[in-house]
């Protein structure tokens, strides 16, 4: 398995997000992404609860196809409202290599469930959170236990994305129109 994730180089980092993957042929696309030269894949579970929309996307089925056709590194984002030991538990069974835990939502237990997923599980942990959160929130999660912190940007899920294009746009306040960005 690669080492990708937290290992600091001069070199930008791409972690492919299977979110909008083609779950129907899921294996020709990871290696299609590993034809691209990616370094890790990203997968965001939800419970549910964390976003109140029903889209069925990703979750314990997409990690365990995953982890069967490719040989990188694996991420669980997890979007959720309280993640919880049993959770981490069953994401290390599946073959994840990183849990990244929302700081919004994950409440007093953060230090714990990091120190959980660091030393008992002896996996890579990563803190998250959406656009306009504010960067300072992050200053306590600078440690040598976190590996990994992401800064998401707002993604229009409910609009269905077009052939070729990201979901993934910039506002106008970004100076820079990106939506053609893949």
């Amino acid at each position: 398995m690669s080492d990708t994730i937290g290992k600091v180089t001069q070199q930008c980092k791409i972690a492919a997000g299977l979110f909008w993957a083609d779950y129907a042929a899921l294996g020709a696309q990871i290696k299609d992404l590993e034809d691209a030269g990616v370094d890790w894949l990203h997968i965001e579970v939800r419970d549910g609860k964390y976003m109140d929309f029903g889209m069925p996307r990703g979750g314990f089925d997409i990690i365990e196809a995953t982890r069967a056709s490719t040989s990188l590194e694996v991420e669980a984002q997890l979007q959720m409202y309280r993640p919880n030991f049993d959770t981490f538990d069953q994401l290390k069974a599946l073959g994840v290599s990183l849990i990244s835990l929302p700081i919004e939502t994950t409440g007093e237990m953060i230090f714990q469930q990091i120190t959980y997923i660091k030393e008992k599980l002896e996996l890579k942990v990563g803190v998250w959170a959406w656009q306009g959160v504010p960067t300072t929130a992050f200053e306590q999660f600078i440690h040598p236990y976190v590996d990994i912190i992401e800064y998401e940007s707002r993604a229009p899920f409910w609009v269905k994305p077009k052939p070729g294009q990201s979901p993934h746009t910039m506002g106008p306040n970004h100076g820079h129109d990106h939506s053609q960005t893949a």
